[in-house]
């Protein structure tokens, strides 16, 4: 997590800012090995709690006076990365960070002020007050995470976490997932909304086997899950007014512009990645023929993959099939060729090209993935 230590005998509170290294504020110190900054807390009694703001860092202008009662720092949740915006120091707001603090606070600034840090642990365990309420999440004596608003439990599941907070239309709002366990679904996504003038909300409409990415706007969040060889993406619009709302999602292109060539910076680390570099996806579905979802199906699935020399080779197995549906693929940078092999469910194991045509290297890996059936 970003709160790296909570020292109250100094009263002082030590982060790494995900996105802010070594910055140079004045009145700010900063430790340059780590990149941390300090921002120190000013005793309540010598603090003024309204400050007057006309400093401009990275051409940021606030001009609106701060009222603080309990402290004299305020900060702005970013998808879970801390921002500081402004510590006061010698009675000055020293301003950090890369956004537009005027149209960012507005007539929300009371709202961001109130998203303060109580203590944050590993993920799985929380403690927070975020706009206004208690949020927390703690681990219940069936091992499962408890979703707690204002001590009043909303979710519980094997895994939960805050992943995101935004400001949208004026609301706070917590993006959070939530997980049965197990590595072959990803975690459905929920939002956790903070209205000015009523208790927080939940909405929680779907379930999702793939990674679920959200863009915020002024007026929305759109959240949207990759589109895959076989199917199209899924995408939802939530607003604070109707929540969650089902739009079209994305088709799935590969790359054109990414092929055997491209392979060699070695970025892949699932055979799945491989069907998104149109060439080798083209090749590979080329060898699958009449199995070609199939085949698509399992590398998407559960599964990993490594370059070993000058081959790549990844293994994976349809969710909930593994020993039962599954398949290696094989890229040979140096000769350009790509080999597969895959286990239908209930049949024996398919090869593309056949085995005497496979060099000994990837022969090797072969045998060693088809060792299970034996």
């Amino acid at each position: 997590m970003i709160v790296r230590e909570v020292d109250d005998s100094r009263r002082n509170l030590t982060f790494i800012p995900a996105n802010i290294s070594n910055a140079n504020v004045p009145g700010v110190p900063t430790d340059e090995q780590h990149g941390a900054i300090t921002v120190y807390w000013l005793d309540n009694q010598s603090a003024t709690p309204a400050v007057g703001v006309d400093s401009v860092y990275h051409n940021l202008h606030l001009g609106a006076p701060i009222a603080e009662q309990d402290a004299v720092w305020i900060t702005l949740l970013q998808g879970l990365e801390l921002y500081v915006v402004g510590a006061v120091q010698r009675d000055t707001l020293q301003c950090l960070g890369g956004m537009d603090i005027a149209k960012t606070f507005g007539a929300s600034l009371a709202l961001i002020a109130a998203t303060s840090w109580i203590s944050a642990a590993t993920a799985g365990e929380l403690d927070m007050r975020l706009f206004g309420h208690h949020v927390a999440i703690s681990k219940t004596t069936d091992s499962q995470d408890s979703l707690k608003i204002d001590d009043r439990e909303v979710l519980k599941n094997y895994y939960v976490d805050i992943d995101k907070v935004h400001v949208v239309k004026g609301i706070g709002v917590a993006v959070g997932t939530s997980s049965a366990g197990g590595n072959a679904r990803e975690g459905s996504p929920f939002v956790i909304s903070f209205p000015n003038d009523g208790n927080p909300r939940i909405d929680r409409p779907f379930d999702s086997c793939f990674p679920v990415t959200v863009k915020p706007s002024e007026e929305t969040l759109i959240l949207s899950s990759s589109a895959t060889p076989n199917q199209p993406g899924q995408k939802w619009e939530w607003s604070a007014s109707a929540g969650f709302k089902e739009v079209k999602g994305e088709a799935f292109v590969a790359d054109t512009k990414k092929g055997l060539d491209q392979l060699r910076e070695r970025f892949v680390t699932h055979p799945g990645g491989l069907l998104d570099y149109a060439e080798i996806g083209a090749e590979i579905n080329r060898l699958a023929g009449s199995d070609k979802a199939l085949v698509n199906d399992i590398l998407i699935g559960v599964g990993s993959g490594e370059f070993k020399g000058d081959l790549f080779v990844g293994t994976s197995c349809s969710r909930h099939m593994c020993m039962d549906q599954e398949a290696v693929v094989v890229a040979d940078l140096a000769s350009r060729t790509i080999y597969l092999a895959w286990k239908p469910s209930g049949q024996k194991i398919k090869v593309n090209p056949p085995v005497k045509e496979w060099p000994d290297k990837a022969k090797a890996e072969l045998r060693e993935w088809a060792a299970k059936w034996k």
